[in-house]
């Protein structure tokens, strides 16, 4: 053999050190590797799904602070509607729709960042919304101060502070703190979570809408022929549609991972949705034009209220759907299996949030405005029969009750289903008590009438939606959609 010499062999003699560096190298990587400690996710818990809820919270948040948002920028024009009068009194009456505002603002992008990230943190911006509606509720207790009795304004703090309280509380605890700059989505990407919330608001509008067409129809102003009363029913009927596809895409996400088929029953209420709620706008526009007979501000500022309300929800489901399924495209993903808590968080959200604001309202009526029955509850209306027919503890009971059940989901306890089975079936038995005495006397005069008796009913119905809805969600079949199958060759 012939021996290597001068600047060739000194190239061979590196290249083979090169590749016995390369080779230790890999070695030792893989070694290392090998003998490395695995990093470990923190789990919130067996049921809880990786995003630990949130997505339905950011929904619900968006939705109801675009609702608050709505009403407080019609506070603002109220001034500019209501003609002259004191200065002081509508100055102050400004202040406080300015307030409102901005508080309803807050909660809209806290539940913007919970969806969607934010470069501070998903929770940063609900911290931010907590101290925001604690400050506002401060000051609108000083602001109201000298033309609100004192007892008045504590209730109105406790009614106020009920949510951002309940927040500051539950995103204390350890599963929420450990999240960092940015939050996992959910195992189905959160269509189950949309899912259920479509659901209990598909069957409120149905019920809505579907008492508000029988009440027109039977009212003793409606005629077939008369093209005011044409048009009315015809718009009814069109929300009550929206409100039957609404609830028929959220049965439909709430039956497994069958993402697109959710999908495009979602895309088909969002783009009926938002077709109807210009319809509604234009028609609504129409009415009060030939009612009024010229095109005043005030026409404009109702039907630019009412036709955001009815735009809000389609368009907050469109951006949710499109983000979740443009995310999968561009990662070549699809969902594969069920988020473990199978949207029952945003249930619990939907519960927590309307819990602890009853058990604060009616607290506030017991302790604070000496009332002997639930004047501000809506369960109990029998006190218009009868003011001393209950006691106000019933709907105390009835709140706490709400609020555990909403507690107990939100935390994917074992006992979750139990609860708000019991809550579910005390509340349908406690809510047709405290009806009874005003539903013995639906038919007398008293309630003008069939339209009149029709609201009363709608009223029960509506008040016992939450509750069937509650107990059909968390009993319904959770089984996987996909079975194994042997197939003989």
């Amino acid at each position: 053999m012939e021996e290597c010499s001068g600047s060739a062999c000194d190239t061979g003699r590196l290249s083979a050190s090169l590749g016995y560096f390369t080779l230790r190298t890999s070695s030792e990587t893989e070694l290392n590797m090998e003998n490395a400690e695995p990093k470990i996710a923190p789990l919130a818990g067996a049921n809880m799904p990786a995003d630990r809820g949130l997505s339905g919270l950011g929904l619900l948040m968006q939705v109801s602070g675009s609702v608050f948002l709505a009403y407080g920028a019609f506070m603002v024009m109220l001034p500019m509607l209501s003609g002259p009068g004191a200065g002081d009194g509508r100055m102050k009456m400004l202040m406080v729709a300015l307030l409102c505002v901005v508080r309803s603002s807050f909660h809209r992008a806290a539940g913007t960042a919970l969806l969607y990230g934010n470069p501070k943190g998903p929770l940063h911006p609900v911290k931010v919304y907590i101290g925001v509606a604690l400050a506002q509720t401060a000051a609108l207790f000083f602001l109201l101060g000298d033309i609100m009795p004192t007892k008045m304004g504590l209730y109105l703090v406790a009614v106020l502070a009920a949510w951002p309280v309940t927040l500051a509380i539950v995103l204390s605890q350890p599963r929420f703190r450990e999240l960092g700059d940015s939050l996992e989505r959910a195992e189905d990407m959160g269509f189950e979570s949309a899912a259920v919330m479509m659901t209990i608001f598909g069957i409120l509008g149905a019920m809505t809408s579907g008492l508000v067409l029988i009440t027109i129809y039977q009212a003793p102003f409606f005629r077939m022929s008369d093209v005011p009363s044409f048009l009315w029913m015809g718009v009814i009927g069109m929300l009550f549609f929206r409100s039957i596809l609404h609830m028929r895409a959220g049965l439909q996400g709430c039956q497994g991972v069958r993402a697109e088929r959710a999908s495009e029953s979602a895309s088909r209420y969002f783009n009926f949705g938002i077709m109807s709620a210009i319809i509604a706008s234009a028609v609504l526009m129409l009415q009060m034009i030939m009612q009024v007979g010229t095109l005043h501000f005030a026409i404009f500022a109702t039907v630019g209220v009412l036709g955001y309300l009815l735009l809000t929800w389609p368009l907050l489901l469109r951006n949710f759907f499109t983000d979740r399924n443009f995310s999968m495209l561009l990662e070549d993903q699809e969902v594969t299996r069920r988020a473990p808590d199978t949207g029952l968080t945003a249930l619990g959200w939907i519960l927590l949030g309307l819990g602890t604001m009853g058990l604060a309202a009616n607290l506030g009526t017991v302790f604070l405005l000496d009332v002997p029955y639930q004047g501000m509850d809506i369960l109990m209306l029998s006190s218009l029969t009868d003011p001393g027919a209950h006691s106000a503890w019933w709907s105390v009971g009835l709140a706490g009750l709400q609020t555990a059940a909403g507690y107990e989901l939100v935390r994917m306890s074992p006992r979750h289903k139990l609860i708000t089975t019991i809550y579910g079936g005390v509340s349908i038995i406690v809510t047709l008590y405290l009806w009874w005495p005003l539903l013995k006397q639906i038919s007398e005069p008293r309630f003008d009438g069939p339209m009149g008796s029709l609201q009363v009913y709608g009223m029960l119905l509506i008040s016992l939606a939450v509750a069937v809805s509650s107990i059909f969600l968390v009993n319904r079949n959770t089984a996987p959609d996909a079975k194994a199958r042997i197939t003989e060759e």
